[in-house]
């Protein structure tokens, strides 16, 4: 296979852009070949992933909040919206990885879909972790703190989205006549876009930390299983996220130009999935909860006497994160948690 510079390359490429065709194929190097197949491998695992993980939880889903028989509640509509924003926009994304033939102007709609949708899917993560935040603390100054923080990540990623998209320099180039649109990104670009990944790992460090103090304060006073699933997949969503977070800058400022945002798509999948799961495990927690006791358990519940105050502001939030919305009567058993 025949060799060119790095500048003899990209020259050949922008005469296939400025063409607007697919039938022109250039010679490209091994790297680059082998950087486009890492390319398909990343996007082929991460669309097999959203797929995969919404057929297995179907079921649940179906059971666990369309049969309910309940209005729909901010949990519900924040669900659908993650998962299903999730598996219809990562459709044309699809297209544009392993579509054949397809002319330049497809790709860069493809492209802007993509970054929209990626930039949705946070924005309706981001709102299910501010109201677990809420739930958790039920007090406004940490509630405008988290929205702040949230703010300026937000405020980041459309500036990101705008100055790239105007200035009509996210990709200027693409390598068309193989599988897919290939995108190569401008390092001025990738800058941009590793700031907002940073803003939005700064987001979901606050959410982490204010989860950990609050579950430090309350260690010891409950052995609640909400309490223990609230927790559990608070601290696995924020190890996994915040690592491909990471992976995603370092993939921005290092990686060559066809790599250069090619976590983005695994972390965006990865983000709605970990979500919907968060939210499916925390409904059977509280409807397992809700359920008759057994007699015959030889589960025991210990909570001490002076610790049932506090904690049922604390636990009563939890179940509101549940976000079964309706009014109906607490739960007035002592040290229990109680939804509305």
């Amino acid at each position: 296979m025949t060799r060119y510079s790095r500048s003899t390359f990209r020259s050949l490429v922008c005469h296939c852009v400025r063409a607007r065709t697919v039938s022109c194929m250039v010679g490209i190097s091994t790297s680059t070949y082998e950087d486009l197949w890492g390319n398909w491998a990343i996007g082929l695992i991460s669309i097999t992933i959203l797929y995969y993980d919404w057929l297995l939880c179907l079921g649940d889903e179906i059971e666990l909040i369309w049969l309910k028989g309940k209005r729909l509640s901010a949990a519900s509509t924040l669900y659908f919206l993650t998962r299903y924003l999730a598996l219809l926009s990562h459709v044309p994304t699809s297209v544009a990885l392993f579509g054949t033939g397809l002319p330049l102007k497809t790709c860069e709609n493809m492209q802007f879909v993509h970054f929209i949708a990626t930039a949705v899917v946070q924005v309706t993560t981001g709102a299910v972790f501010i109201l677990r935040v809420h739930a958790l603390y039920q007090d406004r100054y940490v509630l405008g703190v988290v929205a702040f923080v949230a703010s300026a990540a937000l405020g980041m990623a459309i500036w990101s989205i705008t100055t790239s998209f105007t200035s009509h320099r996210v990709a200027d180039t693409y390598i068309l006549g193989m599988a897919g649109c290939n995108p190569v990104m401008r390092k001025e670009e990738a800058m941009h876009f590793a700031i907002t990944w940073a803003g939005l790992s700064v987001f979901d460090l606050t959410v982490f930390l204010l989860t950990a103090y609050k579950a430090l304060c309350a260690h010891g006073k409950t052995l609640s299983r909400l309490w223990y699933i609230f927790m559990r997949d608070g601290a696995a969503y924020f190890v996994l996220i915040f690592l491909a977070n990471c992976g995603n800058i370092v993939c921005f400022l290092i990686a060559p130009p066809v790599l250069r945002g090619v976590t983005g798509l695994f972390t965006n999948v990865l983000s709605a999935t970990l979500v919907s799961r968060l939210i499916l495990n925390l409904r059977e927690a509280s409807d397992a909860r809700s359920a008759p006791i057994d007699a015959n358990s030889h589960e025991l519940h210990i909570i001490s006497p002076a610790s049932i105050t506090s904690l049922r502001r604390t636990e009563t939030a939890h179940s509101k994160y549940q976000l079964d919305a309706e009014d109906v009567q607490p739960d007035t058993r002592p040290g229990t948690p109680r939804a509305y």
